[in-house]
């Protein structure tokens, strides 16, 4: 009777809830993330002396197979495809996809908006200015005489100088999107799958120091972006909207069945790190 009674409380044509968001932020989760980002802007000053040193010792390491690996964790593809094999595998979770989309998409965004204004050149393109990377610049002030792009092997950023480049990604190193996205990729799996929190941190992490090994970062633009990414990925985790969505989508694109009812455990903030 009792059995009945409670599949008789079932509402028809509701999908099951898995209920990781929205959820509660506890201050642990996020300093962190402040302390990451303060350390990048405080590191700023000595970006010359900082990215030899880093370079140089990740350049020891015999990692280099990890990191080109790494650097991947960020990738649309690779994204995607975790993506896909939640919503094949594990199916009370599929509505927390447009969560991490979202989660994802703000913070990338903001990111695109800082590297446009501050224009940072990239290593290669200015402590570790290679002759290929010369030779550009030396034809861009041709160009441009009063470019303020320089050929001398110092730290350049290009915020209010006159006719900084437009095209290419060459001067918008600050901050990392990579490190960004990894971050708040990372930041989602541990939700869902914190017993692997370890494992996802790590990815995260190789992905932020391959962009430093392979003259594409600073050491600041990887720890600013990754902090960027955890703390914005924290704050969408609280909203509702997203989760809704969510709902909504996973009706849309799954096959009706009978639905199971709430998760019995429902979310307290805690992501077990």
């Amino acid at each position: 009777m009792a059995e009945k009674k409670a599949q008789s409380t079932k509402k028809p044509g509701v999908f099951h809830r898995q209920r990781d968001f929205p959820r509660r932020v506890r201050p642990r989760q996020l300093w962190p993330g402040v302390a990451v980002a303060v350390l990048a802007l405080v590191l700023i000053p000595f970006a010359d002396g900082v990215w030899r040193g880093t370079y140089d010792f990740l350049k020891m390491l015999p990692f280099d197979g990890f990191f080109s690996a790494a650097k991947q964790f960020a990738v649309g593809a690779v994204v995607g495809s975790i993506l896909i094999a939640i919503w094949a595998l594990d199916t009370p979770r599929r509505r927390t996809v447009a969560v991490c989309l979202v989660a994802i998409l703000i913070p990338a965004t903001v990111t695109q908006v800082l590297k446009h204004t501050l224009r940072r050149a990239r290593p290669e393109y200015s402590v570790h200015m290679d002759d290929d990377a010369r030779k550009w610049i030396e034809g861009y002030r041709l160009e441009y005489p009063g470019t303020a792009i320089r050929t001398d092997r110092t730290d350049q950023w290009l915020l209010l100088s006159s006719q900084p480049p437009f095209l290419g990604g060459r001067h918008n190193s600050f901050p990392s999107g990579h490190a960004t996205a990894a971050f708040a990729f990372a930041a989602y799996l541990i939700v869902l799958y914190p017993r692997l929190g370890w494992l996802w941190l790590l990815w995260a992490i190789g992905c932020g120091l391959a962009r430093v090994r392979f003259r594409q970062h600073f050491p600041e633009d990887v720890l600013f972006g990754g902090a960027l990414g955890w703390l914005m990925a924290q704050w969408v985790f609280t909203w509702g909207w997203p989760a809704r969505l969510g709902d909504y989508t996973a009706r849309l694109f799954s096959r009706k069945t009978e639905p199971v009812g709430e998760d019995p455990t429902p979310s307290s903030g805690d992501s077990g790190l």
